[in-house]
């Protein structure tokens, strides 16, 4: 009869409940257990598994860069704008994701914007939100690339349903008009569709204006950034 049902379970592609259907029967502390308990035992089973490949899946998609932890980054003593230990902590709650917020990162080189912005983004991967992570300069090369307007219109659309969408490496390379309208469409279609963005820019965002040819887009751009609910300023 176990053999049987295992048989079953495998050939309905429920491995997971058939591995744990084998370990709970196997197991003498589960003799006197009733059916329900065995029942409960291998859903469970199924539960996580489909969980870990809902999280697989999320982290796939997101593009991050691998072998980073929230862990390792390092925190700052108490100051205006200031990556503290309390603001580190709110921050790997994800709370600010699920509510919409946006957050500005901004440092000089090797002050470790890059490594906080895809640490904040696994720890969404982990909440099971979905998460993308861009480098700035490589999307702007991909939407030059793309067949007409129409198809950066998509892709601008498509990335508005992500729930946190980080923009590494934000002006550091000079925008034209063309690139400038992208960005400007891509920060006002988020924040009318209340998703957060995560910009890491080594520029500080005073010097933001000259990086972008279109003003118009420049001063939509820095206003959308300073209507961040969080900013920091890495040393």
């Amino acid at each position: 009869m176990l053999s049987q049902a295992v048989k079953l379970l495998r050939q309905a592609r429920l491995d997971a409940m058939a591995d744990r259907f084998e370990q709970w029967a196997a197991d003498p502390a589960n003799a006197a257990a009733s059916h329900a308990e065995c029942m409960i035992a291998v859903v469970d089973a199924l539960l996580a598994e489909r969980a870990t490949k809902r999280q697989r899946s999320f982290a796939r998609r997101s593009a991050l860069p691998a072998n980073v932890s929230l862990a390792a980054v390092r925190t700052h003593p108490a100051g205006k704008h200031a990556l503290t230990p309390s603001v580190l902590g709110n921050l790997a709650t994800c709370d600010w994701v699920r509510l919409g917020h946006s957050l500005v990162v901004t440092g000089p080189t090797q002050s470790g914007k890059s490594y906080l912005a895809t640490a904040l983004a696994q720890e969404s991967t982990l909440a099971k939100l979905s998460t993308r992570y861009l480098r700035t300069s490589h999307w702007l090369a991909k939407c030059e690339q793309a067949a007409s307007a129409q198809a950066v219109l998509d892709d601008i659309r498509a990335l508005t349903k992500v729930r946190l969408l980080v923009l590494d490496d934000f002006a550091t390379q000079a925008a034209d008009a063309r690139q400038s309208h992208w960005l400007r469409e891509l920060l006002d279609a988020r924040r009318c569709a209340d998703v957060s963005t995560l910009i890491a820019a080594t520029a500080p965002m005073e010097e933001w204006d000259e990086r972008f040819d279109d003003k118009l887009a420049a001063d939509a751009i820095v206003g959308r950034a300073l209507q961040a609910e969080y900013r920091l300023q890495l040393p």
